[in-house]
């Protein structure tokens, strides 16, 4: 599944993000959780990777927005991914940007993610382990599946290619 920021959860969208429990709006970010999320080989990089994040991280129910439903912030949030077929191969990159939630009229959920962001996952719609700045939507289904990713307009580093 592709997981954006963390919860460690990447290139996408964390569980969470996905199925957000309605918060009030104002509720500060939290920490996350520094556990280590170990993501199998193929699923996000042709080798293991282990992701550990720090900072913060929210959301935001806008039920009263008429653009976006809610809002996922990240503020202070960095992400480690790490190689661990050579875990002195790591790297850590910003993760501060924020996630805005569109629900569309057919029910699916249009993510667009600004700032600096962490996504990993979905190497069918080409999300391996990506570290962005600028735009980028997401397109997720009435069913939760993400269907695809544009991320024409920002600058992308492969930490794949970079932990290789």
């Amino acid at each position: 599944m592709l997981r954006p920021a963390i919860s460690v959860s990447l290139i996408v969208l964390t569980a969470a993000l996905l199925s957000p429990v309605p918060a009030a709006t104002g509720e500060p970010p939290t920490s996350v959780d520094p556990t280590p999320e170990i993501i199998a080989a193929g699923e996000a990089c042709s080798f293991a990777i282990s992701v550990v994040a720090a900072g913060k991280e929210g959301f935001v129910a806008l039920p009263n927005n008429p653009q976006f439903s809610g809002i996922a912030p990240s503020p202070g949030l960095r992400v480690t991914v790490t190689n661990l077929s050579d875990p002195d191969n790591s790297v850590t990159v910003n993760a501060t940007g924020a996630f805005r939630f569109v629900d569309l009229p057919d029910g699916s959920t249009e993510i667009r993610a600004s700032g600096h962001n962490f996504l990993y996952g979905e190497a069918g719609i080409g999300a391996t382990a990506l570290a962005t700045t600028g735009p980028v939507t997401l397109l997720i289904s009435a069913d939760g599946d993400f269907v695809g990713m544009d991320v024409s307009q920002a600058r992308v580093r492969d930490l794949c290619a970079e932990l290789a």
